[in-house]
């Protein structure tokens, strides 16, 4: 038996003798014990509601598996029927049967459904079309082919998370604490046909013992009414099994329909609810409670018996029959096997340890979902940037050599073009580049380089592009989808493909793309913890 602090056993009976003041001798006499299995009870109606789930994995994941399917050669999504599952696929003769490629079909097929569905898509179709006239240098091609089989593998992770996510598991297994294997309200017999000092056991002997079986079993037999106990149903404190329903009249027996008195019960924990959370942690605090609390007043003449929770008198040999006498009392003992190792085994514990740990797992499970999605977002940018690379490459022209020249390059071209000019009519159809000088000029008659227009040029230029063009960071800015973004014309920076790249759902300036192999490389790495 584990030994707990004495602090701890300290403070538990403190704390359960303040909860109750007992009438008489019987009057409130399992107040304490009521107290300590209260805890366990109303954990286990403290159930946690579903986990708030990420929304969004499988449509992101969709989208990466869709740029994959336009980027493929021969066009791989022609096999896939988005419209029926792999069971009722259209096209039977496509569809593997065996093999290795019939276990990746089974695998997969969800996910290359609902991306064949995003070709389809009318407002998408025209744009994954466009993909698919790509010419894709080898490392882009191999570097989308891994990111979709990443967002595959995310879309069958995402199911799995996606089950852990509700509480249904953590409500089964509480169901099961409080009323048994069925985690319902039991049926007639209930539970069973023999005396209370069998089932809620029996010291000497724990045949027919159900103690520790359920959390409503065990709160009958410490609160259950027994004619001639002088309790008036009084045994745990503020009149449990009577009040509105008048128990107190009835004796409470195994085989009789608990439903009234567990109704008394449930409101009796109420008024005793420390609204603790049904956390693994809360109920091994519960636990050291109710171990301490047995242990402080153990049973039987000689004191041997440590496991029990109530009043009994004597040598325990009529076992917790509801009454306390000379040898029997209002109680449940337990089995001693349950106690044999570090953590008892009590079958309610077990199954109350089993909605504590399930509810970590929903918490957990909900975390690592938004996680998922976030690394699998980032991969989706990454992705597309690969494509929206190539659309702008393609687009591109070669460049020209005007705007390229140095400054003093093209002032010296634009002058050579004036002077050639003879007559003043031609010169001045050429304002404001060019400018009629008078005969009073040094030079005499002539058309010459207007040197004031020619330096206002040569300002701009600095501010803006090449013959005061509007700089490569506003003409991607000006650009509102991925086409015109990869249709921006101009000097395309060192490295880099386009002029342009839609970054973060906006056009800007390519030279601050990130290194594809480098972002590739670090989501990658980013989603070994989470898929496997």
């Amino acid at each position: 038996m584990n030994i707990f602090p004495l602090w701890l056993a300290v403070t538990t009976t403190a704390l359960v003798s303040t909860f109750f003041a007992a009438a008489d001798d019987t009057k409130g006499d399992n107040s304490g014990a009521f107290a300590v299995l209260c805890e366990f009870i109303n954990m286990a109606k403290n159930q946690p509601p579903s986990a708030t789930q990420a929304e969004n994995i499988d449509d992101v994941a969709a989208a990466i598996g869709a740029l994959n399917m336009s980027a493929a050669n021969p066009p791989f999504d022609q096999l896939i029927d988005h419209e029926h599952d792999l069971e009722n696929h259209k096209e039977k003769s496509v569809k593997p049967t065996t093999g290795e490629e019939a276990e990746k079909w089974a695998d997969n097929y969800d996910f290359w459904r609902k991306a064949k569905g995003l070709l389809e898509e009318k407002d998408k179709k025209a744009t994954y079309a466009s993909y698919r006239k790509l010419t894709l240098n080898t490392l882009a091609q191999k570097q989308i082919q891994t990111a979709a089989e990443i967002a595959a593998a995310s879309f069958k992770k995402a199911a799995q998370l996606r089950a852990k996510v509700t509480n249904t598991a953590t409500i089964q297994s509480a169901n099961k604490a409080l009323f048994g294997v069925t985690g319902a309200q039991p049926a007639s017999p209930y539970y069973g046909s023999n005396g209370c000092g069998d089932v809620c056991g029996k010291p000497t002997t724990y045949s027919n013992t159900q103690a520790g079986n359920t959390l409503q079993l065990d709160a009958l037999c410490l609160c259950g009414f027994f004619s001639g106990a002088g309790d008036a149903g009084d045994s745990c404190g503020g009149k449990i099994g009577t009040d509105t329903t008048n128990l107190a009249a009835q004796a409470w027996t195994p085989n009789t329909n608990p439903t009234q008195w567990w109704a008394n019960i449930e409101a009796g924990c109420a008024k005793l609810n420390s609204r603790l959370q049904l956390t693994t942690t809360n109920v091994l605090f519960a636990t050291a409670k109710m171990l301490t609390f047995m242990a402080s007043d153990p049973k039987g003449t000689n004191k041997e018996y440590q496991h029990v929770l109530g009043n009994m008198e004597g040598n325990g040999s009529e076992g917790c029959k509801g009454k306390k006498d000379s040898n029997g009392g209002k109680c449940v003992a337990y089995k001693p096997e349950y106690f044999t190792t570090g953590q008892p085994t009590l079958p309610w514990l077990v199954n109350l340890q089993a909605a504590a740990t399930a509810a970590a797992q929903m918490a957990t499970a909900a975390k690592d979902m938004e996680q998922l999605e976030s690394k699998l977002k980032d991969l989706n940018t990454s992705a597309h940037q690969l494509i929206y690379s190539e659309t702008a490459a393609s687009h591109s022209q070669p460049p020209t050599t005007e705007g390229k020249e140095s400054g003093t390059g093209e002032k010296q071209k634009q002058k050579d073009q004036c002077e050639t000019i003879q007559t003043a009519k031609l010169c001045k159809e050429k304002q404001p580049k060019c400018e009629w000088k008078d005969p009073n000029d040094d030079d005499g008659e002539h058309c010459k380089l207007n040197e004031t227009h020619a330096a206002q040029q040569a300002t701009q230029a600095g501010t803006a592009g090449g013959n005061g063009e509007t700089k490569t960071t506003d003409k991607c800015g000006a650009a509102k989808t991925p086409e015109e973004c990869a249709a921006v014309k101009g000097e395309i920076p060192k490295d880099k493909k386009a002029v342009c790249g839609w970054i973060e759902e906006k056009c800007k300036d390519s030279s601050i793309l990130v290194t594809k192999k480098f972002a590739f490389s670090v989501v990658s790495a980013a989603f070994v913890a989470l898929l496997f």
